[in-house]
Formats: structure tokens, sequence, C-alpha cells
């Protein structure tokens, strides 16, 4: 296995040591890399804190488990199965949660396509131990959004946006769909009517997807699960959403496209420029083969070499992929993450609507706005003035005292 040369830190070994781990399936040569790697790891700590960080512990603790338990250090072990044995315990809880209200949907005349979360796991990852995931993520159709959360309802679940008086129907139309916490606080499930916004370049064919939704089976039940290649293009353009902050996303690229041995490539690559996410992938894929060494067909790999912004874009991603400590893991904001998202953008018109997003947001008031300044009801129109000079100011960077 070839070490990923992009990658440059003072833990160049705990790192690529994460990268060798971070895969399902471990062939001879991965395996006597893997083995190097931990033979010459030294902070371990830094391992464990990354690892929690990048969301891959409990599929790092597998591999290490199962190729190399002789050189890891007795108190780390015993670190990586807590964390194992927690994320599986939470992971099987949240798996029988969300069959029980796909069931409870299917019974009601609902249809509803689980994503992300335990269905991931299970297709991706052969093993719902495997991934880790948090929250609960459905699909339903528009016209049957509002009666799923009425069912939500009955079985205990409250929208924490309701419940502090905001306005659902912006929130429901801005974030296209509706977080909602159980009573309990034990489970977080997200209904959505469809995917990611507009603004961030993935436009798909809803009604095709209904048309011919797939099924898998989890338990005794037979749950739809969205096709392979929409999947595919959803888990890009969700990294590219966050920048690719985290590994656990790229993994997930890696282990999807790992499930099948032979893709339509052209079918896909003509689907994603279609849908306006072509770079996107081109961006997904390169990490995933530069990282993760995952499999992509040399004429697939031309196609991106030829994107010299895909190529660029992660470049710098794969330099910043371990660039900072656990405790500064966060989506880039400012300038910075609306450069990176118009830069995703082959066409102009596609550049032009975020722009359009970005104009609604500078320009909307919110509650931030009205706790800065404080106006008369008479006088509140003034917020969409008000509200790009508070946006400016903030993002200045202060200014050191003397």
């Amino acid at each position: 296995m070839e070490i990923p040369a992009s990658i440059e830190s003072s833990h160049q070994v705990e790192n690529d040591l994460i990268l060798a781990c971070a895969a399902t399936v471990v062939t001879e040569d991965r395996r006597t890399t893997l083995r190097h790697l931990a033979n010459e790891c030294r902070d371990w700590a830094y391992f464990i804190e990354s690892c929690r960080a990048h969301g891959v512990s409990s599929l790092v603790c597998f591999t290490l488990e199962a190729n190399a338990p002789d050189l890891v250090p007795k108190e780390i072990r015993e670190v990586l199965q807590v964390c194992f044995k927690t994320n599986a315990c939470r992971n099987l809880f949240l798996t029988q949660e969300l069959v029980s209200q796909v069931r409870i949907f299917r019974e009601n005349g609902i249809a509803a396509i689980p994503f992300k979360g335990p269905l991931l796991a299970i297709i991706a990852y052969g093993n719902v131990a495997l991934r880790e995931f948090l929250d609960l993520d459905i699909l339903v159709q528009k016209k049957d959004f509002h009666r799923a959360r009425e069912l939500l309802a009955t079985q205990g679940y409250r929208s924490p946006i309701a419940r502090a008086g905001q306005p659902t129907e912006s929130h429901f139309k801005s974030q296209l769909g509706c977080n909602h916490i159980r009573q309990d606080g034990r489970v977080s499930l997200e209904i959505h009517w469809s995917f990611v916004q507009k603004w961030l370049g993935f436009n798909v064919d809803l009604d095709a997807i209904w048309a011919a939704p797939r099924t898998v089976k989890v338990g005794q039940e037979q749950v739809l699960v969205l096709p392979g290649d929409i999947t595919l293009l959803y888990l890009c353009a969700h990294g590219a959403k966050h920048q690719w902050n985290r590994l656990c996303w790229l993994v997930d690229v890696a282990e999807v496209l790992r499930t099948r041995s032979e893709w339509d490539w052209e079918a896909l690559l003509a689907q994603a420029e279609r849908s306006g996410c072509l770079r996107t992938l081109f961006i997904g894929l390169h990490l995933a083969k530069t990282l993760l060494t995952a499999s992509v067909p040399d004429s697939v790999w031309a196609a991106i070499q030829r994107d010299k912004v895909a190529v660029s874009m992660a470049g710098t991603l794969e330099k910043q992929m371990f660039a900072a400590r656990s405790d500064s893991y966060h989506v880039p904001v400012g300038w910075s993450r609306d450069w990176f998202h118009i830069r995703t953008k082959e066409r102009w018109h596609e550049k032009l609507v975020y722009l359009g997003y970005l104009a609604s947001w500078i320009f909307q008031p919110s509650d931030a706005d009205r706790k800065w300044i404080r106006l008369p009801c008479l006088l509140r129109w003034l917020y969409v003035f008000l509200r790009p000079v508070r946006v400016a100011w903030q993002s200045l960077p202060p200014i050191a005292s003397k």
C-alpha cells in the first residue's frame, strides 16, 4: 500500500496509520503497511484523539484488532474497545428505532427511505457497528412531510424548532426538512423531503427515485433504500458541503465504491453532470483514491485529472485533513467557505445560483441582527440594511489590544 505523500504533518505516522485502518477490507499489502505503521507509532494519545475527531474509532478498532493487536499498547486497545462497544450498542438501538418508525410510516401509507445512518452502515460497511452516527435521517415525499411529522409526534417526538417558537415553515423550506427529538432525549430523527439545498449543486430527480426504489432486509423488515449511484453522488455533495473536514465522510465514499464490482461510470458521470455536481463527484473520488486507495477506473481518473480546479481543490483538502486538532474541527465559515462552494460549480449559471443564495442570506434579517441592535416596530425595515453591516463587522479579524 502506497503511503499518501500529500499529507504533511508532525504526526505523519499516526495519520497514515489512521488512513491504513480506515477500511473494512484489508489486503495483504495494506496489512503489511498497517503493521509497519503501528510498530512506528509513538503518540497514541494523538492517534485516539484524531480517530474520535474524524468519527472512525470503531472502524479503526475493528481493523487493528484483526491485523495488529500485538503492536498496540494494552491501554490503547482498551480505550478503542470501549469506543467500539459503546458505538455498537448505540447503533443497534438506533437501528431498531429506525425500523420501528419506518414500519409505522408504512402502516399509515407513507413511503419512507432511510439514508446515511444504519442503512449506510449495513449496505456499505456490512456491519452496523463499524460506522459512527448520532442521528437518523428519513426521506419522505413532500406531500407526506407534515403527516410524517404528526405521526412522529404520536410517538413522543418533538421539534426543537417548534418549541423555540421560530417560523417553522421557513425553516422547513430552507433546511428541506425538520429535526425531531424523542421525549427521552435518546434519539434525534430528521425528516427530509429532499436531500441538499439547490445552492450546493445537487439537483436529483426525486420522482425517479420514488418510482423505482430498492429494498434491503433489516432484521425482519424490508426497508426502502436509495440507488447506489444516488447514494454516491449524495455522499460527495454532503462531504463538499462540510468541506470534507472529517475522514468518516470520505470512508463512506470509499466503502460505497467497494460494494459494487462494476459501476456504470459513463451513466454516473452523465447523471452527475445533469445534476450539477460533476466537479463535486471528482473531488470526492480524487480524495478517496489518493487517501484511502479506493478503486477508480483509469478512464474516470483521466477525466478527473483534466479538471484542474477539482485536482487543485482536492490537493488542498488532502493537506487540511489532519491539519487541526480535534477541538478545532468545524465547518469553515465566511468568505473561504463561500469561495470553496463557488469553485465547485463548473457552469456560470450554477455559480449565479450560489451567489443568489449568498445575497439572500446577507440581506435576510435574523435573530442575531435583532439582538445586535434593537429597533422599534416602525423601524424594523432597517434591519435589511443593518444586517450586511453587522455581518461585515463581525467578519473582520479582531483588533489586537495594545
